[in-house]
């Protein structure tokens, strides 16, 4: 038998993206990429000498850079954003990838001054906008229409040059530029730091910050003593802030990254069934938690809201499925219901962390048995009264008469 299509829940925590407001009807010519066209990438411990999960980086140097493969390929200049007024957006013309054409997108925030504040969450309302590759294109006198994108500058960096085309943009102004990552399960968040390299900037950076507060360590980030100073399993967002004194450029270079050994935790998923045995006319619930430990043990910290799991049904005549679920609670459980409808025989369940196949749970078990159709009990039939005929009248008289005699014998 077939199961429904595939339950796919995205881990809020594995699965958030870039939150874009929308704009103005007057600024509705905007171009808005609410999307970067390239994924975001996981990164791991440098020391997983194989990463367990799917996919994971343990040299972020090779997307963590703001280096264009060639003026047509913007290669990860296309990972970072920057940071605009989603009330009030600006309008900012760069060229579009045909020749001659133009787009408008959104003018980056400035914050007055070179002294960005300790917390971005001290920033009015911001929204975020992904690089092209295209907004240093005027380096070396190059035009909207003759864009001089294949510059040292240009392929180097991200940013504005001149910061606002359109002209007016004030002087000493610092910006906000972001790189968003997730941090696979098995990394100890606590102990995973980040070293950017071959950093400058036009004019300078003058802060970093781990997904809300500045980094007190300047470009190796994480690994301090708080929460704040640490990075977090899932999402976190790098941003860097750059401050400006003149209009004509704002840039940013990133060589590369890369990441210290760190320790590597140890993840976990349970399967628990809730029903042993059920028939073909009910459904099946299983439920179980997700976590992972720090090396040493101690107690097992829950994996993040919508970290993805995906669990393996196998029952009889060769029957196999998939189905889809996520982490929904805090405590990093975890329940997904089948339909009725299973064939009669014995099952199996087990869980994996979608991303990391390797880590399963023990195997669960469940028998589905048949329902038996009592059939409904048969009317009876009424039956007729069988006829005495002339015999059993006469023998009938006979023992009226005999019944009679005796009662008057007895009156006598």
């Amino acid at each position: 038998m077939s199961l429904p299509p595939r339950i796919c829940i995205s881990s809020s925590a594995w699965l958030i993206g870039l939150a874009l407001a929308v704009p103005l009807s007057s600024q509705a010519q905007i171009v808005l990429r609410p999307d970067s066209p390239l994924s975001i990438p996981t990164f791991t411990c440098s020391n997983a000498a194989v990463p367990l999960t799917n996919g994971a980086l343990s040299d972020p140097s090779q997307v963590l850079n703001t280096t264009a493969a060639s003026i047509s390929d913007r290669a990860n200049q296309q990972r970072w954003a920057y940071a605009y007024d989603p009330v009030a957006p600006g309008s900012h013309t760069i060229p579009q990838a045909t020749a001659g054409a133009t787009e408008e997108i959104p003018t980056s925030f400035t914050l007055a001054g070179n002294s960005p504040p300790a917390s971005l969450s001290g920033l009015p309302a911001v929204a975020w906008q992904h690089f092209s590759g295209r907004e240093v294109f005027a380096y070396s006198s190059g035009t909207l229409v003759s864009p001089q994108l294949g510059t040292p500058q240009s392929l180097t960096s991200v940013g504005f040059y001149t910061a606002n085309p359109n002209g007016a943009a004030a002087t000493n102004q610092t910006r906000f530029l972001r790189y968003q990552f997730y941090l696979a399960p098995e990394a100890d968040a606590a102990t995973y730091q980040l070293n950017l390299t071959g950093v400058s900037a036009d004019d300078a950076v003058v802060g970093y910050y781990i997904n809300d507060a500045m980094n007190a360590t300047g470009a190796t980030l994480g690994g301090g003593a708080t929460a704040d100073q640490q990075w977090k399993t899932g999402l976190n967002s790098l941003t860097l802030a750059v401050f400006d004194t003149n209009p004509s450029a704002t840039r940013l270079v990133v060589g590369g990254a890369s990441s210290s050994a760190c320790a590597l935790q140890t993840l976990a998923v349970t399967v628990a069934v809730q029903a042993p045995t059920i028939t073909t006319a009910q459904t099946q619930t299983f439920n179980g938690v997700a976590t992972s430990t720090a090396p040493g043990g101690g107690t097992p910290s829950p994996l993040p809201v919508g970290t993805p799991l995906t669990l393996t049904i196998t029952g009889p005549n060769g029957f196999s499925a998939s189905q889809n679920t996520a982490v929904t609670g805090s405590a990093g459980e975890y329940s997904l219901t089948l339909p009725a409808g299973l064939e009669p025989g014995s099952y199996e369940v087990i869980a994996t962390l979608s991303a990391q196949r390797l880590v399963e749970s023990s195997t669960g078990r469940f028998v589905v048995e048949a329902v038996v159709v009592v059939p409904p009990p048969q009317a009876s039939t009424p039956q007729a009264v069988p006829s005495l005929g002339l015999w059993g009248l006469i023998s009938m008289g006979s023992l009226l008469a005999m019944v009679g005699g005796r009662r008057l014998r007895r009156q006598a």
